[in-house]
């Protein structure tokens, strides 16, 4: 055992263990070991089951068969949290340099540190009522993004040059025809797309045709929905019929917001339409991982409070890896805080009223205010139409686009 006022000492200093009380403390100190780990030496996740093991000193590389996951260094945040919060087969920490490490008991641990798990990103808890396995669950998929140890989705790279060019003033016409042609089932999309009566029916025959009638942006947000449908197929079957509702409330969302723009001069369409698509892109990376486990797939209840109290956070955190817009980053993290008071209205406003829209046309219903008492609503100066007359005349166009594209 480490002396004892050492590891109190490292104890205060972990986020882990923030709110354990003195007599707590002392009690996981009393079962604590300082343990050195020398360069290149490996600490493997699954033999240390009983124990939550911390760095103190030196620096670590995270991996996970093979595959690199992130580093850990002394006096950073990620070094406050416990290395591992799973313990599987095939997960380690590599040093890169010699280390001082502090192992924790975990039948202590678990004696004293809250069963409420307080999540860093929304601030959202996982609700007490639920069984203990089962939030332990929930906690553990979540843990696995907070410490890197599996890899958020990669943007496909057609989506990403394209996005790029934009970003940057790049692209041409020749450039995204390029790309798109190099891809034949993505270019026959596009086509048909670019077609429909959300795009004004033109009669468009070719790429060259699509590029130069719709624009840059228009071929954006059809490539990304072709891309968000193609981007992971589940095993599970419970699991694929979440991730098929979640493809649908996007492209059902997206399609209202570009709709909705054409009476709301100071938003575009476009980058309307690609924010809803994405405004639920965070329940994407929760459900492949969710595919990985059996109970999820036997328990309906359990994932949806899982994609609940963690999808607007994963949703920011996915965004900012694929280094789109804050504002996108905002739509997916603020979606449904229904009560959000920007200074001025936002795509996240337009995204809001959509989805109370889309639920008008029997879509996924929400905990939300009334679509006439809904601050983004008054914001965005919508009380002066008649929501049923804009449902009506969104519905074709979004039948026409879900059909050509789910």
């Amino acid at each position: 055992m480490a002396d004892e006022k050492t590891v109190v000492r490292l104890l205060l200093s972990l986020d882990d263990l923030d709110g354990v009380g003195d007599i707590g403390l002392l009690d996981i100190a009393h079962g604590a070991r300082i343990e050195r780990l020398y360069k290149g030496e490996k600490l493997p996740a699954d033999e240390h089951l009983d124990r939550h093991v911390y760095l103190i000193e030196g620096e670590v590389k995270l991996l996970a068969e093979n595959k690199p996951m992130g580093m850990v260094s002394e006096g950073t945040d990620r070094a406050k949290l416990s290395l591992f919060r799973i313990h599987t087969h095939g997960l380690y920490a590599l040093c890169t340099r010699d280390s001082i490490l502090l192992s924790l008991d975990e039948s202590t641990y678990k004696k004293y540190v809250t069963r409420k798990n307080e999540k860093r990103d929304s601030g959202i808890q996982v609700e007490e009522y639920m069984q203990d396995d089962e939030s332990s669950l929930i906690r553990e998929v979540n843990g696995t993004f907070n410490h890197k140890e599996v890899d958020l989705p990669s943007l496909p790279e057609i989506a990403r040059r394209i996005y790029k060019g934009l970003d940057g003033d790049e692209l041409s016409t020749d450039s995204v025809v390029e790309l798109l042609q190099g891809d034949p089932a993505m270019a026959a999309r596009v086509v048909q797309v670019a077609n429909s009566a959300l795009y004004g029916s033109h009669n468009i025959k070719s790429i060259r045709d699509a590029v130069s009638r719709i624009g840059f942006n228009s071929i954006y947000t059809i490539v990304m929905s072709v891309v968000l449908r193609d981007l992971y197929a589940p095993r599970g079957h419970d699991i694929r019929k979440r991730m098929r509702r979640f493809y649908l409330h996007s492209i059902r969302v997206g399609a209202i917001a570009h709709t909705l723009c054409s009476i709301l001069e100071e938003f575009d369409s476009d980058y309307a339409f690609l924010a809803g698509l994405l405004h639920d892109i965070g329940v994407l990376p929760l459900l492949i991982q969710a595919d990985k486990r059996e109970t999820f797939e036997s328990n309906p209840d359990l994932l949806e409070t899982m994609l609940r109290e963690f999808g607007p956070g994963m949703g920011k955190r996915l965004l900012e890896h694929w280094e789109f817009d804050p504002e996108l980053a905002t739509v997916a993290s603020e979606s449904e805080n229904w009560q959000r008071e920007p200074a001025s209205p936002d795509y996240c406003d337009v995204i809001q009223v959509a989805q109370l829209h889309c639920a008008l046309l029997g879509g996924v219903k929400l905990d939300s205010p009334p679509l006439n008492q809904l601050p983004a609503f008054e914001r965005l100066g919508l009380n002066r139409i008649d929501p049923l007359q804009l449902v009506r005349q969104a519905k074709s166009e979004v039948n026409e686009v879900i059909s050509l594209l789910a």
